[in-house]
């Protein structure tokens, strides 16, 4: 994190925080998110964002701390991708496959200073921010959660961030070994989303539905490349058979990632 001030005239840092302070301003009105029941606007969405920066830093988040996410596909790991690197912070998302004590070495290695968590998720959340001595915040109204401490902050903390810096730390199965964080820039998740939308021919109508885990590598970083795009991010929490040919039936779906598994 840099403090020497904005870059100089002609030149803007590539960060995927652009894409959706562009989408939240010129396509206020178009759906961003739907999460089961729950839809946002991209208006909408912009503005959560902006305020859960103040929630990070009610929680004592400042620039280049690590924000942990143990989160199923949701409009609040969307949200975490967008509001941790607005505030200046390193996301961190875990795969919420793995084991209890591989979950505790990520939020060790990483030096993670507070894990937040969706409702499904909350209890092996609070285990591991007990085991770690670390804040645990979970989605929904509940005491301490995301809505009551959203409502509760006193505005926005965004972060003058540089292209250079480290916007996310994503971690490999290790496989013979402990996993190894791979840092992600924003400059290379700016690219790599606008890479992502040209090629699968993102647009506004676009609808992608939500297969691929937002933990693994940021969804390919297509948590961006939609909202480069102005498409529509349709969230499955899990693989449910039914449900995806419920959606691909139902909800216009365009676009969705076929791993194997799927």
């Amino acid at each position: 994190m840099t403090s020497e001030g904005p870059p100089a005239l002609g030149r803007a840092a590539l960060t995927p925080i652009a894409f959706l302070e562009k989408s939240g301003t010129d396509l206020a009105g178009v759906t961003a998110v739907v999460d089961g029941d729950r839809t946002l606007t991209y208006g909408e969405l912009l503005d959560r964002c902006r305020r859960l920066t103040g929630v990070l830093r009610d929680l004592g988040i400042a620039p280049g701390d690590r924000v942990a996410a143990l989160c199923t596909n949701s409009a609040l790991m969307l949200e975490l991708h967008y509001a941790v690197p607005m505030a200046g912070a390193v996301l961190v998302p875990l795969n919420h496959r793995l084991s209890s004590p591989e979950l505790a070495y990520l939020v060790e290695h990483s030096g993670a200073a507070v894990v937040f968590a969706t409702v499904e998720l909350a209890g092996t959340a609070e285990a591991l921010g007990a085991q770690a001595g670390i804040a645990v915040v979970v989605e929904g109204p509940g005491a301490g959660g995301v809505e009551e401490r959203l409502a509760a902050t006193s505005g926005p903390a965004l972060a003058f961030v540089d292209e250079t810096d480290l916007l996310a730390i994503n971690y490999t199965s290790g496989t013979t070994g402990n996993p190894k964080g791979v840092m992600y820039l924003h400059r290379g998740a700016y690219l790599q989303a606008v890479a992502m939308a040209f090629h699968n021919r993102l647009g506004v109508g676009s609808r992608y539905l939500w297969t691929l885990p937002m933990f693994h590598c940021d969804g390919w970083c297509m948590t961006w490349a939609l909202t480069a795009a102005g498409a529509t991010h349709v969230c499955l929490r899990g693989v449910d058979t039914a449900r995806i040919w419920d959606l691909l039936l139902t909800a216009g779906i365009t676009h969705l990632s076929g791993a194997p598994t799927v």
